[in-house]
């Protein structure tokens, strides 16, 4: 996934995770990403992590040391107990640039969806991935027509698998 600028989404997902595991922050990937490490391949822009909200410091931090700028003010999701902190790194196509969403949970139910992560090889790094059961929970908590359709592509996958077994 290269955009008509050059930068490559795979590239700087690498750099990002290399500086979280390097920092040593206690996070998962979720999102589009995460449903492709699961078996379903499908197009994403950005990259979403969940983090653990005692490594919130020191991943401003390392988001800053890799020239993200912090979009906006965080907000939490409504019935979810989750605070965004969208990132932008800006690239040399006007109005384009590389997003890092950072889900910070206030719930021991989402921060043990970190805990039971498991570490996925990806390029030259490892890279902490939510479980498919917990990726569609909390796709099922946010319920918008894309988490449906991951839902949905998740549970087919899971089901050939268990059929393969």
């Amino acid at each position: 996934t290269t955009s008509r600028h050059g930068m490559n989404l795979y590239e700087e997902f690498d750099r990002v995770v290399a500086a979280f595991e390097e920092a040593g922050l206690h996070y998962a990937l979720v999102g589009g990403l995460a449903v492709g490490m699961h078996g379903f391949l499908r197009a994403t822009k950005d990259m979403d992590f969940l983090l653990h909200p005692d490594d919130l410091a020191a991943t401003l931090g390392v988001m800053k040391a890799l020239g993200y700028l912090q979009n906006s003010e965080p907000w939490t999701f409504k019935d979810t107990q989750l605070t965004l902190w969208r990132f932008l790194k800006p690239v040399p196509e006007p109005g384009d640039a590389v997003v890092v969403d950072v889900l910070v949970p206030k719930t021991t139910r989402h921060q043990e969806m970190i805990e039971r992560s498991e570490l996925y090889p990806m390029g030259d790094v490892r890279v902490a991935v939510v479980s498919r059961a917990d990726l569609i929970d909390l796709k099922m908590d946010r319920g918008a027509a894309q988490d449906v359709a991951d839902i949905e592509n998740l549970e087919a996958v899971d089901g050939r698998e268990q059929a393969n077994s």
